[in-house]
């Protein structure tokens, strides 16, 4: 059975929207499963037109719509993620003249690392508390650890 192009485009679409808000929930594959659908739409009076001149139209839109959800997507998650940082306890990984990499360990066994600034100096292995962040460019302000009594 030899279906047209556009019923194929569709499909993918429906597919990728499927996949997208069942399993993955990130909205990444929701632009490009939109993509394939206006493809689709597109295709119905392109009927007969090679399949790179469809291409082209589902790269354009896919792009197109990537680099649009991309520039508005909320980095609400990102803040919040900061906001639980502050007073958490971090090792310095490298520093330099008020400068560095900090290593902090997540709850789940694992470690991420950040960069960070302080007015204080510090070398690797320090212990260091986080007191403010800047969640937009990952960067975290450190001071020293209180020793406690």
């Amino acid at each position: 059975m030899d279906f047209p192009l556009w019923t194929i485009w569709i499909l993918a679409g429906l597919i990728t929207l499927a996949v997208d808000i069942v399993l993955t929930n990130t909205y990444y594959l929701l632009w490009l499963g939109v993509a394939a659908l206006l493809t689709g739409i597109a295709a119905i009076p392109l009927a007969g037109s090679p399949f790179w001149i469809q291409g082209a139209i589902y790269a354009i839109t896919a792009l197109g719509l990537l680099s649009v959800a991309a520039r508005y997507r909320p980095v609400a998650n990102l803040k919040n993620a900061g906001k639980s940082l502050l007073g958490q306890q971090v090792i310095v990984v490298d520093w330099f003249d008020g400068s560095g990499t900090i290593r902090l360990q997540s709850p789940t066994g694992g470690s991420d690392t950040w960069q960070a600034r302080s007015m204080e100096e510090f070398k690797a292995g320090d212990s260091a508390t986080i007191s403010d962040f800047d969640a937009s460019r990952k960067l975290v302000i450190i001071s020293h650890s209180k020793k406690s009594p």
